[in-house]
């Protein structure tokens, strides 16, 4: 099991208050807040206010921890100006190398020793492409990355696509085409330098341990993580390969000892329907999700109600957190936000101006998460709502 150490290295140091607010989620889910933070093997702690009161959380309740806050009305330009340099607020489109367990390293193609190209990030060793491990890769600046479930799908500089088998990414890209006709399947090899990206069909796999998630749209695994108080994170044997990665605090956005039960409801199917508003509106908006690199890849989700959505959840499901948010320029108005599971109504909240925001944690035993939203009474338009930070819990067994 992975162990999420956060130790002090110096007796009695504390770590410098950072500006921006470190969120410790429990196992229970509740949180504690504050900065800065400082850590040991056996317990978190952060403070009310720099120099201020301390706030103990033991270790082995630590689900995992945060930075930064969740509605978006509690953003600073602290955080926003950090993001939009990390480029965190826009879809990626630098060069990345994914894997199939999740793991992501913005970077760069280099030769290595043997003059085959490697992957060099800035937080890991130069890796070989092991292409049974691998998902995808961009090697050109905003090249699109072409899902496939029947082929590996290869995207040239020019824009054309070779579909078959990729047998080898070394200095040529090798892959085998099936030509549509009676004959043997081709094979096609291509210079590296003319290919923009690469998808795999690899079959995926969960995460399990440790997973850390950076500025800049990198998600690594490790055996253990450690936070500590000369301002690095740094990541114990890291799933890729190494004794160490060391990290600016500056990066991290969010870290979990637990990556199997974390699941971003965003990342799960969904239904729309019209609710409470069938007959009333003849075309329900389809759910959006925000761009951008975030914290257990939980992208906010735009629902424009009212309408209902059917979540459907992925085995071992316990509980799903998740902050409701009306948002600052929808003007005036209410509406109510119904949470069910399955049939089964849990939670009723109603959002207007003066009580904007409320975070919930909803139990889970149908395997469905249903979010109504109800007209308040002031007409059934304009009533937006927002799911931040929302986050499946599975089970730890």
């Amino acid at each position: 099991m992975a162990v999420l150490m956060l130790a002090s290295n110096a007796a009695g140091q504390v770590a410098m208050p950072s500006g921006i607010v470190h969120r410790i989620i429990h196992e229970s889910l509740a949180t504690t807040s504050g900065d800065p933070l400082v850590v040991d093997e056996d317990r978190a702690i952060v403070f009310d206010h720099p120099g201020g009161l301390p706030q103990v959380v033991p270790a082995a309740e630590v689900l995992a921890i945060v930075v930064g806050p969740v509605a978006e009305r509690d953003v600073d330009a602290v955080v926003r100006t950090a993001a939009r340099r990390a480029g965190d607020d826009v879809e990626i489109t630098s060069p990345f190398l994914e894997f199939i367990d999740g793991q992501r390293l913005p970077g760069s193609l280099h030769a290595g020793g043997d003059g085959r190209p490697v992957w060099r990030s800035a937080w890991v060793r130069d890796l070989p492409f092991e292409l049974d491990r691998i998902r995808s890769v961009r090697l050109e600046e905003g090249a699109p990355v072409v899902r496939s479930d029947e082929a590996d799908v290869v995207v040239l500089a020019n824009g054309d696509q070779l579909r078959g088998l990729v047998e080898d990414v070394g200095l040529d890209v090798v892959v085998e085409v099936d030509d549509g006709g009676d004959g043997d399947p081709r094979r096609i090899s291509v210079p590296i330098h003319r290919v923009a990206s690469i998808s795999l069909v690899n079959p995926l796999e969960p995460a399990v341990g440790a997973m850390t998630w950076l500025r800049g749209g990198h998600r690594i695994g490790s055996a253990s993580v450690r936070v500590e108080d000369d301002g690095y994170v740094r990541l114990v044997r890291p799933t890729l390969g190494g004794d160490l990665s060391e990290i600016p605090a500056e990066f991290l956005l969010a870290t979990t000892p637990h990556a199997e039960r974390i699941v971003a409801l965003a990342m799960t199917p969904v239904e729309v329907g019209p609710g409470s508003a069938a007959g009333v509106r003849p075309w329900i908006p389809p759910i959006e999700t925000d761009a951008g690199h975030h914290p257990f890849d939980a992208a906010p989700l735009r629902l424009d109600g009212p309408l209902r959505a059917t979540f459907t959840l992925p085995s071992g499901t316990e509980r799903v957190a998740l902050t409701l948010e009306r948002p600052g320029d929808a003007g005036d108005g209410r509406y109510v936000v119904v949470l069910a599971d399955g049939d089964r109504e849990v939670e009723r909240r109603v959002l207007d101006v003066d009580d904007p925001v409320a975070s919930v944690v909803i139990p889970i035993e149908s395997g469905r998460l249903v979010v109504e939203i109800e007209d308040g009474g002031d007409g059934p338009f304009g009533d937006v709502l927002l799911l931040r930070e929302a986050i499946v819990v599975r089970s730890g067994n």
